[in-house]
């Protein structure tokens, strides 16, 4: 049972314990590290991104979110999230299994995840439904004790309309910075071993060898015993952090991926009169910021919503300008800031939001 470690940041700002010092470490052997994997999940970005919309209480850096949430509650306007809701806001964070189970490849699709939680066996879907809320009984939580087949399905055909009103048309944009995220752990897998891969994934993440230790409101130790690790980059990670340490599978961590700030911020465009934008040009100012790790031209192009033409022709002058370099990874070209670029950056600034993830 993983619900025990997995927590919504609803239950990490729970003020009877927002003054305690704990943390979650998972020991890891030379194995275990061999066989750590990155993989994005759909499903988590919905159940992370429904937080901003159901839990009361607000989680940090919700600025970085605020236009896409202002823009969901007016897309969900009569849409009935209870089946949904009255999950994610179960007691102390608890977060059923079956809700949100560890991607089981690295690029799954919404519909294939979809399919998935619609297969779960009915009698699970009840006992976790009542682990849920052990010392009381929403009305709303009452059809997945008493009828949790018909239960599932409500909740799987509210999460297809959440995913169609909400999410579907950004998750061009979404997938891009993801699988950028993906890319860059690979580079640092190649480039110094598993322990570059770990080294900076989030400021409440630290490895020291063996141990991988996560700030939360919990406590426990944690051997992963050979089944390695799985690291899921989500791009509301900062609406929710989880952790998933109980079941058969590799434990499992979210974490934000660079880039968020860029992905919601008018299309990645750089505001403002900053010297970056007026030395460069706002689209190139744009490309060039928009560069956290290694992207492609048309990855760039879906990040700040412009055509791949217009992207081309600001990437050429950043490489003539010797601030970017550019290299083949298989079939696709990929661009990344030189270190010139990258002081060019911290010297004359950006926009909050990506000085931030930078």
């Amino acid at each position: 049972m993983i619900a025990r470690h997995r927590r919504s940041l609803c239950w990490e700002l729970d003020s009877r314990c927002v003054h305690c010092a704990v943390v979650i470490r998972i020991t890891l052997s030379e194995d275990d590290l061999a066989r750590t994997r990155v993989a994005y999940s759909p499903s988590w970005e919905a159940v992370s991104s429904s937080l901003l919309l159901v839990c009361p209480q607000k989680p940090g850096r919700t600025g970085w979110y605020e236009g896409w949430r202002e823009t969901a509650r007016a897309a969900l306007e009569g849409v009935d999230l209870e089946p949904l809701a009255v999950l994610v806001r179960g007691q102390a964070g608890y977060l059923p299994d079956f809700l949100l189970p560890p991607p089981d490849e690295p690029s799954p699709t919404f519909e294939a995840e979809l399919e998935r939680l619609r297969a779960t066996v009915p009698q699970r879907v009840a006992a976790e439904a009542r682990m849920t809320y052990p010392d009381e009984t929403p009305d709303a939580l009452l059809p997945y004790l008493e009828r949790p087949d018909q239960a599932l399905a409500a909740l799987a055909d509210a999460l297809a309309e959440y995913w169609r009103r909400t999410l579907a048309a950004s998750w061009p944009q979404m997938r891009a910075v993801l699988e950028g995220e993906m890319i860059t752990r690979a580079r640092r897998l190649a480039q110094g071993g598993p322990h570059a891969l770990l080294a900076d994934l989030a400021p409440n993440i630290s490895w020291e060898d063996p141990v991988l230790a996560i700030d939360k409101k919990h406590c426990g130790d944690v051997d992963a015993g050979g089944r390695g690790l799985l690291l899921v980059p989500v791009v509301f990670g900062f609406s929710a952090a989880f952790v998933s340490v109980d079941g058969p599978w590799r434990p499992t961590i979210s974490y934000a991926p660079r880039g968020v700030g860029l992905l919601w911020s008018q299309n990645g465009e750089v505001e403002g009169d900053v010297p970056l934008e007026l030395l460069l040009g706002r689209g190139r100012a744009a490309v060039l910021t928009a560069l956290t790790e290694p992207a492609s031209t048309s990855a760039l192009a879906l990040r700040l919503g412009v055509s791949p033409s217009t992207v081309s022709e600001h990437l050429a002058v950043l490489l003539r300008a010797g601030v970017v370099a550019r290299r083949r990874a298989g079939r696709l070209v990929l661009y990344t800031p030189t270190p010139r670029g990258d002081r060019l950056v911290e010297l004359l600034g950006a926009d909050e939001a990506a000085a931030e993830i930078a």
